[in-house]
């Protein structure tokens, strides 16, 4: 156990590493602007709320700030109550959506929508819920290009997670798991290499955490978060979206850039156990009196499979950086193609990512 403690400390510090939420983040519509929140219901397909709704073009394919960074700009409210554990919407709950130079558009909550067919996202298509022609003209007219804006069906529609991460459970319109979680002690690492520190609200998690070492959370097993409990399944693959100012929907090169130099490495994935039922029902997330527990064997498990078992995280983050070493077969972003944040098949010495500190949790 002595042996056990010294490599945890040379590796994350000398204390254990014991988090708490700092911040709760919901996105209604996909690839438009966030909603800070202090508590959140969690559901079977993750945070109420969040990416219930999407753009579509003409075809009823996906838009996302990959292709069209102008929705960053696009602000979303719902009802001060809406995040309550016990609210519902009635015939005057609505989200109010704004953007520069363009009308409030208003979305009753409460109201019975038209089927639309042929919706998709990534691997999934099936049908949707259109939100009408009042919300088509204004996303057509702010994106000007044909546009409807749909919201998933829960009704009648399933969209299942990849088995080969989670069998069993399932998302809406989010890339390809229920929920994201990044930590801040990366995002402070991450910001000390780059010559402009960057926001949080560029990695679009949903939970973000505090109080843990830089990128421990690549090693977490199981989270426990008031009587929840859930499980790191995938490291998130990162696409050109963390480039994207989320202030004025204007492209860069950073973070992937600096990422790309220490934070390259191949995907690793974790057996999930299953959980209750009682655990699957939905539960309010708040912001007090929150810790994360991790599998300590399986911790030194992955650590004596280091090749610098008594080099920090950090420094060796640094040490990349400062020799300017990009890995060869590392793929430059794309200004127009997305890589998946959900990976489709077991992964192999081929399926490298680049990851930003974030994971899914279910």
């Amino acid at each position: 156990m002595e042996k056990a403690s010294s490599i945890l400390a040379s590796i994350f510090g000398s204390r254990e590493s014991a988090a708490t939420v700092a911040s709760i983040f919901v996105y209604p519509i996909k690839s438009c602007r966030g909603i800070s929140v202090a508590e959140a219901c969690v559901t079977s397909t993750g945070l109420r709320w969040d990416r219930q709704w999407l753009v579509v073009n003409s075809n009823g394919r996906a838009y996302t700030q990959r292709v069209e960074p102008k929705l960053a700009l696009v602000e979303v409210e719902l009802p001060m109550d809406a995040f309550r554990e016990d609210w519902e919407p009635n015939d005057i709950s609505y989200m109010v959506i704004k953007a520069p130079e363009m009308e409030t558009l208003k979305i009753p909550l409460n109201r019975v929508c038209d089927v639309i067919n042929d919706i998709s996202v990534w691997e999934w298509s099936g049908s949707a819920l259109d939100e009408g022609n009042e919300a088509s003209e204004w996303f057509t007219k702010y994106l000007e290009k044909p546009s409807r804006l749909v919201r998933f069906d829960t009704a009648s529609e399933i969209r299942a997670v990849d088995p080969n991460y989670a069998q069993g459970y399932r998302t809406v319109f989010s890339d390809g798991f229920p929920f994201l979680l990044a930590s801040q002690g990366s995002l402070n690492a991450l910001n000390e290499l780059l010559e402009e520190p960057l926001p949080i609200n560029r990695f679009r998690a949903n939970i973000l955490v505090d109080g843990c070492d830089p990128f421990s959370e690549d090693l977490w097993k199981e989270i426990k978060i008031n009587e929840l409990t859930f499980y790191g399944v995938k490291l998130c693959s990162r696409c050109k979206v963390p480039t994207i100012d989320q202030n004025n929907g204007t492209a860069g090169e950073e973070p992937t850039r600096t990422l790309m130099k220490f934070r390259f490495s191949l995907d690793r994935i974790w057996s999930a156990k299953i959980p209750s039922q009682q655990q699957q029902a939905e539960r309010k997330l708040s912001q007090l009196g929150i810790r994360f527990l991790f599998d300590r064997s399986f911790l030194l498990l992955l650590m004596h499979q280091s090749n610098h078992p008594r080099t920090s995280i950090r420094d060796l983050a640094k040490q990349a950086v400062a020799e300017d070493t990009t890995h060869p077969a590392c793929p430059q972003p794309n200004e127009t193609e997305a890589v998946s944040s959900q990976a489709v098949g077991l992964p192999t010495a081929a399926d490298q990512t680049a990851s930003a500190g974030l994971r899914h949790i279910k």
